[in-house]
């Protein structure tokens, strides 16, 4: 997926993604990532209130690559900014769990 958005931000500064499966937005040390959100109690994550849930139809905006640390080429997460205007990062081994391109009307 990571090759698409590529292609997608060469065509806008803003890609848009729809949620596929329900999750939430974790609160890090001063930055946000996006979690699975489940009650199973070997869940890593707890569940969080509300406002932090993403649901699917749900519509984010990619905004940007953040990459490894050390690494210029290595893409680690895509930041993310919902409606509200909260931002956080989805890694890049979560994208496709989570997410997917909105149609863009051009072929990526």
């Amino acid at each position: 997926m990571i090759k698409e958005l590529k292609e997608a931000f060469q065509h806008s500064q803003h890609v848009p993604l729809q949620v596929v499966k329900k999750c939430q937005i974790y609160p890090g040390e001063g930055w946000h990532f996006l979690t699975n959100r489940s009650n199973h109690p070997l869940s890593a994550y707890e569940v969080l209130r509300p406002e932090f849930h993403l649901n699917p139809g749900n519509v984010v905006v990619a905004v940007g690559f953040k990459h490894a640390v050390g690494n210029d080429k290595k893409i680690a997460s895509v930041k993310v900014r919902r409606a509200d205007g909260l931002e956080f990062e989805i890694f890049t081994s979560d994208l496709k769990r989570f997410v997917q391109i909105v149609d863009l009307g051009y072929k990526t």
